[in-house]
């Protein structure tokens, strides 16, 4: 199953590199030079499911996805860095902190959250939930 994610416009924070003392809305535009949307694959075998995610998914959004497929699914396992690599993908609290990580994370505070809802829609797909209409 395969699931196409509409990514927000992806920009580089500066605040996010270089500390809390820049304004948060100083941003180097970077769409002519990294995709709009990505794609994941979802797919189960045997009960077991697995979902592709682009890029590094923070650990919180990774739970997420696994604690929303624990009744359709017995395990459920992320491969990240999968068919591409769009940086980090974060919660919002994570990206709002300047970081390392928050300054790879080039789609935004809300593209963790559009990838992880990508993943759960794609797995639900998979196995719509048992007595489901």
């Amino acid at each position: 199953m395969t699931e196409r994610v509409i990514l927000p416009s992806p920009a580089l924070s500066v605040r996010n590199c270089l500390g809390e003392w820049i304004p948060s809305n100083v941003l180097l535009g970077l769409a002519g030079a990294l995709p709009s949307s990505a794609e994941l694959i979802a797919l189960t075998l045997a009960g077991t499911a697995w979902v592709t995610i682009p890029g590094e998914l923070e650990t919180r959004l990774g739970l997420d996805v696994k604690e929303g497929m624990r009744q359709r699914f017995p395990h459920v396992f992320i491969a990240g860095l999968a068919n591409d690599y769009l940086g980090y993908f974060l919660t919002p609290a994570s990206y709002r902190r300047p970081s390392y990580v928050a300054c790879g994370s080039l789609y935004g505070e809300r593209g963790g959250e559009i990838v992880r809802d990508a993943a759960l829609a794609a797995l639900r797909r998979l196995a719509p939930l048992k007595g489901a209409r």
